[in-house]
């Protein structure tokens, strides 16, 4: 009888716990912090065009100033791929694609905007907007018209490339 008592109180505990770290995602978040690291992949069919996409990790904290204190606080993390899909050498537009580390979703962007901020060939400091514009899983409740913004170094010798997130700069809503 005491195993059972013992045994039950430690599923109750387990679903409690498990639940306690459930996270519906609503509001609005702001970036406070986070990286992202990525290879450019080499343009096989137009080598003098340049590499027009990348691959690579990312992780984001974003917060939000209200509600329960574990629901005000989440971390996107996993892989990502860009690609450039307009704009000019300088002023690129892009989307991306960001997976999420447990496969539980992704959020897509949408005519990012970059910036070439400094430096010279082959590194260039840039700076990107991102634009989610949908999300599939966790993330379907994101609503477009937030921003996160990046700068980062582009190196075009090795083709690597990498960011950190600019703190309080834009948001990112769920409805």
């Amino acid at each position: 009888m005491k195993l059972k008592v013992l045994a039950a109180g430690a599923v109750f505990a387990l679903t409690a716990l498990t639940t306690a770290h459930a996270q519906t995602l609503t509001g609005c978040y702001v970036p406070q912090s986070g990286f992202a690291a990525s290879s450019s992949i080499p343009n096989l069919s137009n080598p003098e065009l340049g590499s027009l996409e990348q691959v690579g990790t990312y992780r984001i904290v974003l917060a939000k100033k209200t509600g329960p204190l574990r629901d005000r606080q989440i971390v996107l993390s996993g892989p990502f791929k860009g690609k450039i899909v307009g704009g000019t050498i300088t002023a690129p537009l892009l989307d991306h694609v960001l997976g999420d580390a447990n496969l539980a979703g992704l959020i897509l962007t949408q005519s990012d905007q970059g910036w070439v901020t400094g430096g010279t060939f082959p590194t260039f400091e840039v700076t990107e907007v991102l634009n989610p514009v949908a999300g599939t899983g966790k993330f379907s409740g994101l609503l477009p018209g937030g921003t996160i913004t990046v700068e980062g170094t582009l190196d075009l010798a090795t083709g690597t490339n990498t960011f950190d997130v600019v703190s309080g700069a834009g948001q990112v809503c769920f409805q």
